[in-house]
């Protein structure tokens, strides 16, 4: 019975039973170049998919921006209206807009020179502009 055993273990491995099959168990290797390529590419659709994001927020951050030009508030550019006159000749005011002005205050980047009993007198950059009261 030992012998049978021993002739099963010599045929096995004359036959190549204790060895792998090589051409099952190869994987082809890249190069590394061919490696470095599809590394690039997959970080440049990983980049775009990340600028499109951004290019996104950016968009919703300029619409919700109260810092833009656009926006309205204090900082913000917009037609500047005389809404009234509170006359006092001593210490007279005005309503510009919904803000109380005396004369000498800033009305966004116009100085307030002069108030009268129908009319307000602005000045920016050495021109004048006038606010008349409409009745």
């Amino acid at each position: 019975m030992n012998r049978i055993l021993i002739y099963i273990i010599i045929v096995c491995f004359i036959a190549g039973c204790g060895k792998p099959y090589k051409a099952s168990m190869r994987i082809p290797k890249l190069s590394k170049a061919k490696e470095l390529l599809m590394r690039k590419k997959k970080i440049e659709e990983i980049e775009k998919v990340q600028l499109a994001q951004f290019d996104k927020d950016i968009k919703v951050l300029e619409i919700r921006n109260p810092f833009s030009p656009t926006a309205t508030g204090a900082g913000a550019t917009q037609a500047i209206s005389l809404s009234g006159i509170i006359w006092d000749e001593e210490n007279p005011a005005a309503m510009i807009g919904d803000r109380i002005v005396k004369e000498g205050d800033m009305v966004g980047k116009k100085k307030v020179k002069k108030i009268q009993e129908d009319k307000v007198i602005l000045i920016e950059a050495g021109k004048e502009h006038i606010l008349e009261l409409e009745f």
